[in-house]
């Protein structure tokens, strides 16, 4: 019996998804089904029970952000996520208002009043932009954020127009932006998270990217108001 519980142990203790703390001879395992459907330890189930100061706590945090974060964030491979899929999403139905949704980088808040910029996202920018191009106007008139902006419009007019001749979101998809807006859910467990934030927010290893930063700072300031960390 003792070589068998020292074995449940031992492959929760090697399991990088998974963590045990011993306490007074008891071992208090905080896994996930998948861990335990995967590697086929389902009998282990009868030992399961409601969550005890003694667990190491796993986090769910849902974030709306830009693809071009989620990517950052996704690279922390030993948490589980779950993320909106440009693959299925269709972005001219109106569940998404017929339009793709953009999340402003941090440096166009910075530069642009946001009033002015959701005024001018729509197509008629876009013609006016083209019509500049056209005629070889100086491109050195236009400000970082028309840069931006016909990017953007442009990224949006093709992948309409992709959808509308027949192409699958998932072919459509190649055009669009990665500040497209997106839903992630990462879940982790305390010491993940605390490398998340090292990477993220306090910038240990190197400055953090700007928009992933807006996200992590704000995150680290909760887990502290909630004694998490």
């Amino acid at each position: 019996m003792k070589g068998a519980v020292e074995n449940l142990v031992n492959r929760y203790a090697n399991n990088r998804f998974s963590r045990i703390h011993v306490k007074d001879g008891v071992a208090y395992v905080t896994t996930n089904l998948r861990v335990v459907a995967e590697n086929k330890w389902m009998e282990d189930l009868e030992c399961f029970c409601e969550p005890t100061s003694h667990h190491e706590q796993r986090i769910t945090v849902h974030f709306t952000t830009q693809v071009g974060v989620t990517r950052e964030f996704n690279r922390h491979r030993a948490n589980s996520m779950a993320e909106q899929s440009t693959r299925y999403c269709n972005y001219s139905k109106d569940k998404f208002g017929g339009e793709i949704a953009i999340n402003l980088p941090e440096w166009i808040k910075k530069e642009a009043d946001r009033q002015k910029i959701y005024q001018g996202l729509n197509h008629n920018l876009l013609k006016q932009l083209c019509q500049e191009l056209v005629i070889e106007k100086d491109q050195q008139a236009w400000s970082a954020v028309d840069n931006w902006l016909f990017a953007n419009l442009a990224c949006e007019y093709a992948y309409l127009n992709l959808i509308s001749l027949g192409r699958k979101p998932q072919e459509a998809r190649v055009v669009l932006p990665l500040d497209i807006n997106t839903e992630l859910v990462h879940t982790a467990f305390v010491c993940d998270w605390k490398h998340f934030f090292d990477l993220r927010a306090l910038g240990t290893t190197g400055a953090p990217h700007p928009d992933a930063k807006a996200i992590a700072a704000p995150l680290f300031e909760e887990f502290k108001r909630l004694k998490l960390l």
